[in-house]
Formats: C-alpha cells, structure tokens, sequence
C-alpha cells in the first residue's frame, strides 16, 4: 500500500520529536 510508505516515516518521525520536547521539557523544568 502506497500510502503506508508516507505514513510510517511520518509516525516516526512524530514519535521522535515527542520523545525530543518531552525530554527537552523535563530538563528544563
């Protein structure tokens, strides 16, 4: 499936940046 080929990266990709603020947010606090 085609579309499959964009999404996946793209739920990665949002999963890292997430786990980025959300590590970026606990050593700021």
């Amino acid at each position: 499936m085609n579309i499959w080929k964009i999404f996946k990266p793209l739920a990665l990709t949002t999963a890292n940046f997430s786990r980025l603020m959300f590590v970026s947010e606990g050593l700021a606090s």
